[in-house]
């Protein structure tokens, strides 16, 4: 996506990473540009048998979230330490999701934060959320 000109913050790579609990885009913003470069996601999952009965327990919130977020700490760490992909990260997500995600980034993530927004905005277009990391 071409980002609109009044939004082109980005002079150096930026990873935004927009997150709900189950749901994260990866994004990259550098210049006049927007790219998804990742998606990661871990619904509940329901084991089941091949008559379609459940067998299995859903994964519990606190064990799936806590799956997810390494899931993607994983992929934030990847893109900036060892494939240097973006210079700074900007984390928009709920605050629990936010504050999970800082505790399993590599040191090289953690000091590349430059804003964090706590929100649950998976459902905003691009432009608007483009919006709120340029007023944060």
């Amino acid at each position: 996506m071409i980002i609109p000109e009044a939004l082109q913050h980005f002079a150096e790579p930026s990873l935004i990473v927009v997150s709900d609990h189950f749901r994260a885009k990866l994004l990259l913003a550098f210049e006049d540009s927007l790219e998804e470069v990742e998606a990661v996601e871990l619904p509940r999952a329901e084991t089941s048998d091949a008559e379609g009965k459940a067998i299995g327990q859903e994964i519990s919130d606190d064990a799936r979230l806590s799956r997810f977020v390494r899931m993607v700490a994983e992929q934030i760490n990847t893109l900036i330490r060892d494939e240097q992909a973006a210079m700074s990260l900007n984390l928009v997500a709920p605050a629990d999701v936010v504050n999970a995600i800082k505790k399993e980034l590599s040191p090289e993530a953690a000091t590349a934060i430059s804003k964090e927004i706590h929100a649950d905005v998976m459902k905003e277009d691009e432009v608007t959320l483009l919006e709120r990391i340029v007023a944060a």
